[in-house]
């Protein structure tokens, strides 16, 4: 019994870890992101543009914080590497700086909204399927440990102490003679980081958003699954506000490429549709050729189809086109010579 309890923990912690990296390194290509939209690639060239965790590892943060709290039962969360953003690249690097601090936070969002959403739907389909019988506990468990991470990541974040992201949230909306008092206190932010973290005031911070989510898991059957998407239409209508000018090109050139290609087309049956006519006319030719050869006198329709001959361009390109045009006068061989040939010839004959 006890090297059974003692391989689920092992395996809980384990699957907890991978949990939490992901969420983490989620929550840091979100920031990443962020900046790159809004003119910022110095989190790109750094090798933060990814959600691989080993791009985004802090030893202490990512790793020994979390064991701490899988081990002894407290929540689970705790940080990535920062990622390095340059705000002289954003138009407005007050207002840019926010937005990317907001990023990671809101993604920890969706990702719990995400999750709530799976859980909801195991617990549709649970009666239905008989495999889920023996499993459903720790599939319940499992995501139920990844949307608590998220909650508690976003919430941990949005504490508005520097240099967490609430910090920055905070800073672009106080006035600017704050805003200095602000950044001197920045320097001790770790230090107050630490005291909130010791003195269990985190504990008192998280309180009412774990009765939250005790009371999300025990009302899953009745939630909405359209009220729990609505991050991801916020998301969308954010990407569609930064992305729209991009947008705007995308679709300007699809439009250009339609245009010249619709213009290709119709240019291409033009071209076969005159080579078709021009083919008709040469075998016309022949036949007048033919009739002159013999001594048969021409009728008022072969006159009028010696003025179409010479109405065509001598120097018409592609005469016929890709049309398989038999040419057996050996005077003649290309195609875009054969015209002015035959004519010469039915004139050679009195036409």
């Amino acid at each position: 019994m006890t090297s059974q309890l003692n391989y689920e923990s092992i395996i809980y912690i384990f699957i907890g870890m991978a949990l939490f990296l992901l969420s983490g390194s989620l929550h840091e290509f979100a920031h990443a992101f962020s900046a790159y939209i809004q003119g910022d690639d110095t989190a790109k060239n750094n090798g933060r543009l990814t959600i691989n965790p080993i791009a985004h590892i802090d030893v202490f943060g990512s790793v020994i914080f979390p064991l701490v709290g899988l081990f002894s039962g407290l929540p689970v969360f705790g940080w990535m590497k920062p990622v390095p953003v340059n705000s002289l690249n954003f138009r407005n690097a007050s207002k840019g700086h926010a937005i990317t601090a907001f990023a990671g936070p809101f993604s920890n969002l969706l990702q719990a909204s995400f999750g709530i959403i799976i859980l909801k739907l195991v617990v549709m389909i649970y009666p239905y399927i008989g495999f889920f019988n023996n499993s459903f506990s720790y599939i319940f468990r499992f995501i139920g440990l990844y949307i608590q991470i998220n909650f508690m990541l976003m919430i941990f974040n949005l504490i508005p102490v520097p240099p967490l992201d609430g910090g920055w949230i905070l800073r672009h909306f106080l006035p600017d003679r704050l805003k200095i008092k602000f950044d001197v206190i920045y320097s001790y932010g770790t230090f107050i980081l630490f005291a909130i973290l010791l003195t269990g005031v985190l504990r008192f911070i998280f309180a009412p958003f774990t009765y939250l989510l005790g009371y999300l898991y025990s009302n899953i059957t009745s939630l909405n699954i359209g009220v729990l998407s609505l991050p991801f239409f916020l998301l969308l209508l954010i990407l569609f506000f930064f992305l729209r000018d991009d947008i705007k090109t995308f679709v300007r050139q699809k439009k250009f490429y339609i245009k010249r290609n619709l213009k290709a087309i119709e240019h291409e049956q033009q071209l076969s549709k005159t080579a078709e006519y021009n083919l008709g006319i040469l075998k016309n030719a022949k036949k007048i050729l033919h009739k002159l050869e013999n001594k048969f006198k021409l009728s008022p329709i072969d006159i009028d189809e010696i003025k179409k001959i010479e109405q065509i361009p001598k120097n018409s390109d592609n005469l016929c086109g890709d049309i398989d045009f038999s040419i057996d006068d050996s005077h003649c061989m290309e195609c875009e010579k054969y015209l002015s040939c035959l004519l010469r010839r039915i004139k050679k004959h009195g036409g």
